[in-house]
């Protein structure tokens, strides 16, 4: 989970200009629409979840996945991170 003062967007472009692909999956499973009709969810209703559903990053982990390809994203990571701090964002 990225902290409240980085960019989500500008985290994952700045990985995208690296080579990585990320992604968001995990939404609030409450704003699905299903539960929203069957259970009459609202947004709102969990700000908590709400939040960290909004800073919430996936990144490239598979079973065939090299350990080099590994260290290259947890770099990435680190200096994305690092820009960001830099900058000030």
């Amino acid at each position: 989970m990225l902290d409240q003062d980085v960019s989500r967007e500008g985290f994952m472009r700045r990985m995208k200009e690296r080579g990585i692909q990320t992604s968001i999956h995990y939404l609030p499973v409450y704003l699905f629409e299903f539960y929203r009709q069957e259970l009459g969810c609202k947004p709102g209703s969990l700000p908590i979840t709400e939040e960290v559903g909004q800073r919430e990053i996936t990144l490239p982990l598979y079973p065939s996945m090299a350990e080099s390809d590994a260290d290259y994203v947890c770099r990435s990571v680190t200096e994305v991170l690092g820009e960001n701090k830099t900058a000030g964002n």
